[in-house]
């Protein structure tokens, strides 16, 4: 491994980099960025049971469409789109 060095500064290595909220690994994958992403939408509809008393099928929608289904769009973030 090369030492990078900057104004006498010796910068630390580091496996992974979160740029623009992507995380890539140093052989630019995403495999963390993706388990990252599906830890956190899992663990939003367990923290919805837990904290409603209630057990109404129509809030539990209503409430996984405003806090699960939006998080969902993140992913969208920095996809490739393929031109036609």
């Amino acid at each position: 491994m090369y030492n990078c060095v900057l104004n006498t500064h010796v910068l630390e290595n580091v496996d992974v980099v979160r740029d623009f909220g992507v995380h890539v690994d140093c052989f630019l994958k995403f495999d963390r960025h993706i388990s990252l992403f599906v830890h956190k939408t899992m663990t939003r509809p367990r923290l919805i049971l837990q904290c409603f008393l209630s057990r109404d099928c129509e809030l539990f929608f209503k409430t996984y469409c405003v806090y699960v289904r939006t998080s969902h769009t993140r992913i969208l973030f920095c996809c490739l789109v393929p031109s036609p």
